[in-house]
């Protein structure tokens, strides 16, 4: 489907877009709020600064995409492909990252308050500077993952994989890490749940 086509649909009052190939779409700054993309194609497309709160994602295929700046609060991206995707500074508040694999991804000062992220796959994902205040994030695949400065108070981590993890000068203050493995994790400075500093 072309770009502006799909726009032209969406700004007609269709918000179902199930499937689509939009595969490398320029759809920078766009209003997609509410639209539903399951299982479409957006590999490398470009969603910088676009607008998709609460739109219906689960299963979409979106490696490699820029999704920077763009707003996914509350969005339903449950075993979506986003692995190396650009998403810095991206607005996740309480969406559902349920399974989701994001390898690789880019995630430096994403805001993922409340977001639910339950056996999510975040090997060597980017968060440094991620706000992760309160989000889910049990069973998750954090391996080697980089979460210098992160805001991880009151975050459940049960059953996390934080192996070889960084987490200098991460908050963890409240945070639940039971059952979590945190071999070689650098822990450098690091809020403890309990609020003590790490050496």
């Amino acid at each position: 489907m072309r770009t502006d086509e799909l726009l032209k649909r969406y700004a007609a009052g269709r918000r179902t877009f199930t499937g689509s190939e939009l595969h490398e779409a320029d759809l920078r700054q766009a209003d997609l709020r509410g639209a539903d993309f399951t299982a479409a194609d957006l590999r490398g497309a470009d969603l910088s600064g676009a607008r998709l709160a609460r739109a219906k994602m689960p299963g979409v295929h979106a490696r490699g995409a820029n999704l920077r700046g763009a707003c996914l609060s509350r969005a339903n991206l449950r075993e979506a492909h986003l692995e190396e995707a650009d998403m810095r500074t991206a607005d996740l508040n309480r969406a559902d990252l349920s399974m989701v694999d994001l390898t690789g991804a880019d995630l430096r000062e994403a805001d993922l308050r409340g977001a639910k992220a339950i056996s999510a796959v975040l090997i060597g994902v980017n968060l440094t500077d991620a706000d992760l205040f309160r989000a889910d994030l049990v069973g998750a695949a954090l391996t080697g993952a980089d979460l210098t400065e992160a805001d991880l108070r009151q975050a459940d981590l049960s059953g996390a994989d934080l192996s070889f993890a960084v987490l200098r000068e991460a908050n963890l203050r409240g945070a639940c890490l039971v059952g979590a493995d945190l071999t070689e994790a650098d822990l450098s400075d690091a809020i403890m749940p309990d609020g003590t500093i790490q050496d």
